[in-house]
């Protein structure tokens, strides 16, 4: 069977060996160069393309071009061969032969437009294409009917394939990466050099092909046509020409089809956009370098009060504020400097016209559209901020209004967490008077505030915030916390909870208020219901701070006297807003507290108030002057009795004036603080039968025992009041 195919052993005297004509070898290889460049062309527009029935289209007429190129070249190369000897061709097997390099070229494209170009992609093209050159190329050569037996070199026959295989993957690989190792190259050049490739690869595998075959005469040839080579070159430069033909329509069928489908893509794009313009919400107009108004959105109108067909072809300033208008065109010439960046690509907030003449702010972005080989256009998106600038400047007035409201509101607005130290979300910096620490210090964490309150007081606040969320009610608690200088204050304590959607408790927003003036006046008040003079005189406090009422009194004694002719300028001073009579009273205050004198401590301070608030004093100072009188006839008919007085020699006092010693000792202890006065007063004035018991609550105190402290004391205060 390979016998009657391929030739090995031969006389070489039988061979019959043909000439080629040069003319039209060179239109053969043009012919293959051409249609490998509209292949490669229709190719890459196929790969391009987002419409999937031109890709289709692409793909076969592609296939058809290349197919058809192959087969031109085959037949005006084999009209370019000369034998002597009368050949004819099978019409039928002739155009046969066009199909197999039609189906291999159009599984080739196919793939190639389908996937990537990569090297197993390009080699399993190329086994194709060179296939289908083959094959196209020996089943023409099947058609030939002449004298001498038609035998192929094996050699030859097989190096033809190869060829035309590695030509086409050269061709393929070149015209997907070409670029890649000479940048340089334009796309049309990178193209024709494939194209040029590919059309080496047609030529060469059919020209090596010939080369394989062998003519063997097996009996005299006849030749009887010596005038058939004229009329083949003018076969074969029309087969060209038709093939030209042929392949420039199919192209320009190409592109006009692809024209049309741009075209109806354009179309498209254009509706979209234009629905886009009119349903957005913020004004787009765009304007030309001269400033002119080119479209003019919906939204444009309803912000700007204009019709669209009122402003086209009008210059943009008619929209602008006087004094930008002025500038408008002088932004416009410098739009291409390095120093448009002021205007293009920034968002600048400015003042625009209404058609009804007012202006309203707006927020603009200005875009430049460039179009080739026309001047460039200009886009503004425009946002009005009217609403916004109104909005916001609602929210600064409320929030004026807020902080106005804190910060006057007497107390300490907060919202804290339900946690084990109350951590502060929110806290005002009214804070700042109540505590001696500034809002931030607690929101920050830098403190908390379940450290301010006195730990004999911290299980009641948490008794009251758990009983009121369990309950879901508002609480309110008093207790007592450190001031920032270690006065303790007591605290009014009002909260609500929010609730989440869990029906958990999130945080307390609640106020603060200092009622320690009210916590000392109803101390005051207590202590007058059980002493008629108590209401001018705190006995308890004096005998902390002196030790005995005979030393208090001494010293109230010793103040009046001092400060008569003062009193005496306070109460006939026909002006008291100078800063000598500010400080006047103030030092008369503070020596006042110091010897328990109630009643007059707060004539003072509320007179110091008074002045402070401009107003009238003059009920304030005649106060001053009667209890001033009060005083006196307390100290004139107070004397310091025996029973006031110490014991003995060694100084030591009565049994009341011990226990009182041990019950302000006692009150602080539960504070855990120590009264240093009171302390000192019961070590010195005690007698000898308290002493082993003093020591050892002086003892507990050195250690801070507090709690060892108050068991001793409560201890000593039993014994004292059983005497």
């Amino acid at each position: 069977m390979l016998s009657a195919f391929f030739i090995t052993d031969h006389d070489p005297s039988l061979v019959v060996n043909g000439v080629y004509d040069p003319l039209l070898v060179s239109i053969s290889v043009l012919i293959a160069i051409f249609a490998s460049f509209f292949t490669t062309r229709l190719i890459d527009l196929a790969k391009e393309t987002k419409f999937h029935n031109y890709e289709r289209l692409a793909k076969f007429t592609a296939a058809a071009i290349f197919s058809a190129g192959i087969w031109s070249m085959h037949f005006i190369g084999m009209l370019a061969f000369s034998l002597c000897t009368n050949i004819k061709y099978d019409p039928t097997i002739t155009i046969l032969s066009f199909l197999p390099a039609f189906f291999a070229c159009l599984f080739a494209i196919s793939i190639l437009i389908n996937n990537k170009a990569s090297f197993k992609i390009l080699g399993l093209c190329s086994v194709l294409l060179g296939a289908g050159i083959g094959t196209m190329h020996y089943s023409g050569m099947a058609a030939m009917e002449l004298a001498p037996l038609l035998r192929y070199d094996p050699l030859m026959f097989v190096l033809s394939i190869f060829v035309a295989i590695a030509l086409s993957f050269i061709a393929l690989y070149s015209r997907f990466n070409l670029d890649k190792f000479f940048p340089t190259l334009t796309p049309l050049q990178s193209r024709t050099i494939s194209a040029i490739i590919l059309g080496l690869a047609v030529a060469g595998m059919h020209y090596m092909g010939m080369a394989a075959t062998r003519f063997v005469a097996t009996s005299p040839l006849l030749f009887d046509d010596i005038n058939a080579s004229a009329g083949l070159t003018f076969v074969a430069i029309a087969v060209a020409t038709a093939t030209v033909a042929i392949t420039s329509v199919v192209a320009v069928i190409n592109g006009m089809v692809r024209y049309k489908m741009l075209l109806e893509e354009k179309s498209a794009d254009e509706s979209r956009l234009n629905a886009i313009l009119e349903t957005a919400i913020d004004a787009i107009v765009t304007i030309d370098h001269r400033g002119h108004i080119l479209s003019f959105n919906a939204s444009a109108t309803h912000i700007f009060g204009w019709q669209e067909h009122e402003v086209k072809n009008k210059n943009i300033k008619m929209l602008m504020d006087e004094k930008l208008a002025k500038h408008h065109d002088e932004y416009l010439s410098n739009a291409k400097d390095v120093n448009s960046n002021k205007v293009l690509g920034v968002n600048r907030e400015i003042f625009a016209k209404h058609k009804e003449g007012h202006l309203f702010p707006i927020r603009i972005g200005i875009g430049e559209v460039n179009q080739p080989g026309q001047t460039p256009l200009y886009v503004g998106y425009i946002t009005d901020l009217t609403e916004q600038r109104e909005l916001q400047r609602s929210l600064v007035e409320k929030e004026q209004k807020y902080r106005s409201l804190i910060n006057n509101m007497p107390g300490a607005v907060f919202r804290c967490r339900l946690d084990d130290n109350w951590s502060m979300l929110f806290i005002s910096p009214s804070i700042l008077e109540l505590t001696g620490y500034q809002s931030n210090e607690f929101t920050e964490h830098c403190l908390e505030f379940n450290d301010l309150i006195l730990k004999t007081d911290q299980q009641a606040v948490i008794d009251a915030v758990t009983s009121a969320v369990k309950e879901k009610r508002q609480y309110s608690i008093e207790y007592r916390i450190r001031h920032r200088n270690g006065k303790v204050l007591w605290l009014l304590d009002q909260g609500s909870f929010y609730f989440n959607n869990k029906d958990e408790a999130q945080w307390i927003d609640g106020v603060l208020i200092d009622i320690t003036e009210r916590k000392e006046y109803e101390e005051k008040l207590e202590i007058a219901q059980t002493d008629p003079n108590a209401k001018h005189i705190d006995f308890k406090k004096g005998l902390a701070l002196w030790g005995s009422k005979c030393k208090q009194l001494t010293e109230i004694t010793k103040f009046i006297k001092d400060n008569d002719k003062r009193f005496d300028t306070l109460i006939n001073e026909p002006q008291l807003n100078t800063q000598n009579s500010y400080s006047l009273i103030h030092t008369l205050k503070g020596i006042a507290g110091n010897l328990g004198l109630i009643a007059l401590m707060r004539l003072l301070s509320n007179l110091e108030q008074a002045i402070k608030q401009g107003e009238d004093v003059d009920n304030i100072l005649q106060s001053i002057k009667a209890e001033l009188s009060v005083i006196s006839q307390l100290l004139t008919t107070k004397e310091c009795d025996q029973t006031d007085k110490p014991e003995s020699k060694n100084n030591v006092v009565s049994i009341d004036e011990l226990t009182q010693l041990c019950e302000a000792l006692y009150d602080s202890a539960q504070n855990a603080e120590l009264n240093d006065n009171a302390l000192t007063n019961l070590q010195t004035f005690s007698g000898e039968p308290f002493s082993d018991d003093i020591a050892a609550i002086a003892d507990a105190f050195d250690e801070f025992d507090f709690e060892n402290a108050i068991l001793k004391l409560d201890t000593l205060i039993n014994k004292l009041n059983d005497i």
